[in-house]
């Protein structure tokens, strides 16, 4: 597994741990109370500012009085003995948030001027002039409003302005290294206003230079460059750049900078992605909960003990109706010596009512197979309920590893010929052949061929069919298709009821992958040789214990022809290798009328790849 594989499956197990209740709580409880206590350490013409009282403001309901405990402890720990106006600040968030609700969450707008205005006003009381007074109202303001809509509907804009504070929060609380790291990585991974906001604050923290540093760092990621190396060195050269031109170098911010570059260059996902996907990491913590759901009850399901003896005191059961009406009932040393030996070699037993002991023993054993054979049935369904929930839980886990992987597909570079020919074209044919494209450059023939003849084999062939067909097309793996397929025959009553023959073609490599469960041989045509591909095996819907499917894989990068044929074809002479450079139609036609033969239902499929750019 890959660096970038790797992040992205421990970020789909933090969201999954983040979806829980508990855990939510705990990290809004973290970064509110945190946050406020980073915040009230920002200063403002060499006094603080409100802030870390602003986000317990802008917090809802009861979370306000974390994040004011996170504000006080912050003004406290940063101002020492200048932390009255901060606790003054965090008193007055808390009175403004117990007000009715027309102050609370529903009008940020009239929240935020409020509390601006306040910490204008209280500016007399803590000996300041009037443009601190101006300064502490504005931050006041922007403190509440920033931070509130950010909670209230991540918006974008919200969120890079909130992180923004959070870096110079950072840089102000004597994280100068963390806070550049974070820029880096925002600028590695995030867009053009993250890098331009990350550098705004730092340079507010006292770091000439590297609002442009950074912009430059983010221009860079456009070069022709194979990724992560563009995003990773970008950082590592904007911040050179925006330092030369701003005459100031500092070496720590610089590491911490392209630290953080590599950290966001290896990251998988984009920071503040658009609208238009941003709810793909929601759809990915939700497969992977349905994913581990059914994987939790294929567990449980697995987890029943098997049946036990169906009599387990059927010798006790043979005494009291063999023995009933005997005047020695009590007295009987046969009736004490009495034991299973009686079901398994009943000629050793002899006693007065022999006969009628035998005869009670046949009945007992007959109830016992009957339980016996219900118990099996039972099992074999429990079985193939709980592959059904495992091969769902794999696909739904598949999907969400694959989920951001969907929208850049591999290119297409082969085009592919599919000739049917059948000796029956009307509905009471067996054989049902379908050729469809699946999810990504996945390309599919699938063969089904009824077991005997008539309306009932074409009925089975064609349910069968659009079965396979409809969950390969929403990107079901074959495999899992085809157990898929087995388990609904076995629990339908259906076995061997239908034999599958299904390929599955890469469209970008030539790469071909052959599945076959009951059906007959196939056969791979090239220029100089031919091969038969496939033996003869049980149907679906047979057994649900081992797979029953048989793969092969080949390829069809070269020009190969691969021949798929229904049991009614038969090739006991295969075709010359020259066959692989025929056309497709005329070659189906030709091995259709050479090799059919008998009276069952007689279908090939002729599959041929070609470069993308060759017209037919």
């Amino acid at each position: 597994m890959t660096v970038a594989g790797y992040l992205r499956r421990k970020k789909r197990d933090l969201d999954l741990l983040a979806a829980s209740p508990w855990a939510e709580r705990l990290c809004k409880g973290i970064v509110l109370g945190g946050g406020a206590m980073l915040l009230a350490a920002i200063p403002g013409r060499g006094q603080s500012l409100p802030f870390g009282a602003a986000l317990a403001a802008a917090s809802p309901g009861p979370w306000s009085l974390l994040a004011a405990l996170g504000a006080a402890a912050g003004y406290r720990l940063f101002w020492q003995s200048q932390w009255l106006p901060g606790l003054c600040w965090t008193l007055l968030a808390l009175a403004l948030n117990s007000l009715p609700r027309v102050l609370r969450q529903e009008n940020l707008l009239l929240l935020g001027g409020g509390f601006g205005l306040f910490c204008g006003l209280s500016v007399p009381f803590f000996h300041g002039d009037a443009l601190s007074g101006l300064f502490r109202a504005a931050s006041g303001c922007l403190g509440v409003w920033i931070p509130g809509f950010a909670l209230k509907t991540g918006h974008p804009t919200a969120l890079l302005l909130s992180f923004a504070l959070g870096v110079r929060a950072l840089a102000a609380a004597g994280l100068t290294g963390l806070a550049c790291a974070a820029a880096g990585a925002a600028t590695a991974a995030g867009p053009l206003p993250a890098a331009v906001l990350s550098g705004a604050a730092l340079e507010w923290s006292g770091l000439p230079g590297l609002t442009f540093g950074l912009c430059a760092a983010w221009m860079l990621r456009q070069l022709p460059v194979k990724e992560p190396w563009r995003r990773g060195l970008g950082p590592w050269a904007g911040c050179i750049l925006g330092m030369a031109l701003g005459r100031s170098w500092n070496i720590g911010a610089w590491l911490g900078v392209s630290t953080g570059g590599l950290l966001g260059a290896l990251i998988p996902w984009n920071l503040l992605l658009p609208p238009a996907v941003r709810g793909t990491a929601g759809a990915q913590v939700q497969l992977e909960q349905e994913a581990r759901v059914l994987a939790r009850m294929q567990g449980l399901l697995l987890e029943i003990p098997g049946p036990g003896d169906a009599f387990p005191d059927r010798a006790e059961r043979l005494k009291t109706a063999a023995c009933a009406d005997c005047p020695r009932t009590d007295s009987c040393p046969q009736k004490l010596s009495m034991d299973d030996s009686v079901f398994t070699d009943p000629l050793s037993f002899s006693c007065p009512h022999t006969s009628r002991v035998l005869r009670e023993a046949a009945r007992l054993r007959d109830q016992q197979r009957l339980l016996e054979g219900q118990h099996r049935r039972l099992t074999e369904y429990r079985m193939a309920v709980a592959q059904q929930y495992g091969m769902l839980s794999r696909y739904l886990q598949r999907l969400a590893d694959s989920l951001p992987l969907r929208l850049t597909m591999g290119q297409i570079r082969y085009r592919v010929s599919v000739s049917v020919r059948s000796r029956e074209k009307l509905r009471t044919d067996g054989d049902r052949c379908a050729a469809f494209p699946g999810v990504g450059p996945r390309f599919y023939i699938l063969l089904c061929d009824g077991m005997g003849t008539g309306l009932p084999a074409a009925a089975e062939a064609g349910k069968a069919l659009r079965l396979l067909q409809g969950m390969l097309t929403a990107g079901l793996p074959p495999g899992s298709a085809l157990k898929s397929l087995n388990s609904h025959l076995l629990l339908t009553g259906g076995a061997g009821a239908v034999t599958a023959d299904l390929c599955e073609i890469r469209l970008d490599t030539g790469y071909a992958s052959l599945y076959k469960w009951g059906a007959a041989p196939s056969l791979l045509l090239s220029s100089k040789t031919v091969r038969t591909i496939g033996t003869p095996g049980l149907p679906p819907g047979m057994e649900i214990g081992a797979s029953g499917e048989r793969i092969a894989r080949l390829s069809l990068q070269k020009g190969e022809t691969l021949v798929l044929a229904s049991d009614g074809v038969t090739f006991d002479d295969p075709p010359a290798p020259q066959s692989a450079i025929e056309p497709t139609g005329p070659l189906a036609e030709r091995l259709l009328g050479a090799y059919a033969s008998g009276e069952d239902d007689a279908t090939l499929a002729v599959i041929r790849l070609g470069p993308l750019n060759v017209k037919n």
